[in-house]
């Protein structure tokens, strides 16, 4: 099954969430530090309402997900998430690929990781 990528929704925040714990948790990370990176790992509606934030849906599970912030012609990638049983297939690059055509269709020049 093909993966679409799509504008987040604010009532995905804590789907978005559980992507970007359990991607972090795939690098072996000890629990006192995933602790410690809570709100860091924490998507709110708020945040999807403000920012850019595109996921990645195969069927209709999120896979992944990126977050941009700034303006001008120099932005951030806040977030960028795939869950574990999806790496290596594609997803990332999916999600890079339109994380670039956003940044370019909005007129930014640069993409800060």
């Amino acid at each position: 099954m093909d993966v679409v990528v799509r504008r987040a929704f604010g009532s995905e925040a804590p789907v978005l969430t559980r992507v970007a714990r359990a991607a972090k948790r795939h690098w072996k990370y000890p629990e006192a530090w995933i602790a410690r990176w809570r709100d860091a790992l924490t998507v709110t509606p708020a945040f999807v309402e403000r920012h850019p934030v595109r996921c990645a849906v195969r069927g209709a599970r999120v896979v992944g997900f990126y977050a941009l912030a700034g303006a001008g012609p120099t932005r951030e990638l806040e977030h960028f998430w795939v869950l574990p049983a999806h790496m290596g297939r594609g997803v990332g690059a999916r999600l890079f690929a339109d994380a670039v055509a956003t940044l370019r269709a909005d007129g930014a020049r640069q993409l800060r990781i």
